[in-house]
C-alpha cells in the first residue's frame, strides 16, 4: 500500500485563487470534507474535478509540480486547453496501462 501524500498543488491553486477550502469545494461540486481529503491526500481527485480545475485556470506545473513540455507557465496564468489536458491524461493512462498486465486498452478513451 502506497503512502498518501498531500496534494500540495491543489492547495497552491486554491490559495492563488484566494479561495477557502469550502469555496473551492462548492465550485467543484464537492462537500467541504471530501475536498479536504483531496487536499490532504487521503482521497484522490476525480477526473471530472481535475477537468474543472483546468477550466478554472489551474496549470499542470501548479497542480503536479512538474514542467509540461508544452511550455505552459504558471507565471503567465495561462489556462490549459482541453486538447492539452487530454494529451496529459492520455500520457498518464498509457503509463498506467503499460505498467499493469491484464488491463484491456481502449482506443476510444478520451477520444
Amino acid at each position: 500500500m502506497r503512502e498518501k501524500k498531500p496534494f500540495l498543488g491543489l492547495k497552491q491553486f486554491r490559495e492563488r485563487m484566494k479561495l477557502k477550502q469550502n469555496e473551492l469545494a462548492k465550485e467543484l461540486g464537492q462537500s467541504p470534507s471530501n475536498y479536504h481529503h483531496w487536499e490532504t491526500g487521503k482521497y484522490e481527485v476525480t477526473f471530472s474535478a481535475m477537468k474543472k480545475l483546468f477550466e478554472m485556470g489551474a496549470t499542470v506545473e501548479e497542480l503536479f509540480g512538474v514542467t509540461y513540455i508544452g511550455g505552459i507557465s504558471p507565471i503567465d496564468n495561462a489556462k490549459i486547453t482541453r486538447d492539452q489536458a487530454i494529451s496529459i491524461v492520455r500520457a498518464g493512462l498509457a503509463g498506467i496501462l503499460n505498467s499493469h498486465s491484464g488491463v484491456v486498452k481502449n482506443s476510444n478513451v478520451l477520444g
